[in-house]
């Protein structure tokens, strides 16, 4: 049995692993019963993979892809909820960090404080670069539309430079080493 299982899939899947290799007993389906409720707010998950084991403990049905596709689709639409959420999150920040120019102008150091705040924030969101790099091109019109002129080099030089970061991070992290196994047998003579 799995006992670090984390994710309902994932749960489902070791129920399915025990049901093709070993009987699933009772005390097996329980402990997976309590680790579901242990793990995770979802509780409409929980129940149906408690009716399931409750109600399928001797023969538990593996071709179930009824089942298998709503805990899938239940899934989905967490996820893609609490990502409208965050980028709910991330405008509201985008807009505020903008107000916070608008409104008190000539505090610069306050202003840098919030801007490099927001871009971090917009930095370590688990995301696609690509999105985080629109987000900062939002971040960066909105607030320089407020910025005076004397301080929009300033401003926008911090905004690139974590922009820059971004990027950098990101192909630093996908970087992939290719050795060949074929030896060199290149002889210029």
């Amino acid at each position: 049995m799995y006992s670090s299982t984390k994710s309902f899939s994932n749960l489902y899947a070791s129920i399915v692993h025990m049901q093709e290799h070993q009987s699933l007993e009772e005390l097996q389906a329980n402990q997976i019963i309590n680790h579901a409720m242990k793990n995770g707010p979802d509780h409409k998950l929980n129940r149906l993979l408690e009716d399931q084991i409750l109600n399928g403990v001797k023969g538990f049905n593996i071709e179930n892809m009824g089942m298998k596709h709503e805990i899938f689709n239940d899934k989905v639409l967490m996820n893609l909820k609490r990502e409208r959420a965050t980028l709910q999150d991330i405008n509201s920040i985008i807009i505020d960090t903008a107000l916070q120019f608008s409104r008190n102008p000539d505090q610069i150091e306050l202003n840098e404080e919030k801007l490099k705040s927001s871009l971090n924030t917009i930095k370590n969101l688990h995301c696609e670069r690509s999105l985080k790099i629109d987000l900062i091109r939002n971040m960066k019109e909105g607030v320089l539309t407020f910025v005076p002129e004397e301080q929009r080099n300033d401003i926008e030089r911090v905004i690139i430079s974590k922009q820059r970061e971004i990027e950098r991070t990101a192909t630093q992290s996908n970087k992939v080493v290719l050795e060949s196994k074929i030896p060199n047998s290149f002889n210029p003579r």
